[in-house]
């Protein structure tokens, strides 16, 4: 890189272009060792290492768990993460905020959430414990509470349990 940002202080074309093909080469031998960290075996093994995420592994079997189980009409809550499920699955989510960070800000959010948990018409069929925790710890226990109350574990998939409606 130094050799070729000297050459295109001398001014010539030819050392411009030096420079910029031994700027290419750098960048890309960069690009590589990062995507060499990265990558592994397989295209989990590659999530993994890049998302840390066991979930995203996860997902197709869950969704495909929850697909085969359940109605087109039913619906799903994937607690507090994880809205590929209900792409993937093709099934609805049974709340209008999906995600820990919409829980935790939306005024309203969680108690809304737990109103639908708690109301055996809105109740969704299964309910999938991927996040256990919201931002202040402990404020999740009365959803946790009304799973318990509601829901028999059916199934774990990759380490996440998977709760079906009793009597729903």
């Amino acid at each position: 890189l130094a050799a070729g940002m000297a050459c295109a202080r001398q001014g010539s074309a030819w050392g411009s272009r030096r420079a910029a093909g031994v700027a290419l080469v750098a960048a890309a031998g960069v690009a590589l060792v990062f995507n060499l960290r990265v990558m592994g075996a397989t295209p989990d093994e590659t999530s993994l290492r890049l998302y840390s995420r066991p979930a995203y592994v996860a997902a197709r079997d869950i969704a495909a768990y929850v697909r085969e189980h359940t109605g087109e009409d039913d619906t799903i809550y994937a607690a507090f993460a994880q809205a590929d499920l209900y792409h993937l699955s093709g099934r609805r989510a049974a709340a209008r905020q999906l995600y820990w960070t919409e829980i935790n800000r939306v005024p309203g959010a969680l108690d809304d959430l737990l109103d639908t948990m708690a109301d055996q018409a809105r109740r969704p069929a299964y309910v999938i414990g991927i996040d256990r925790e919201l931002e202040q710890p402990g404020r999740a226990d009365r959803f946790w509470m009304l799973v318990a109350r509601h829901y028999a574990l059916e199934r774990e998939i990759g380490g996440f349990p998977i709760y079906r409606v009793v009597g729903g």
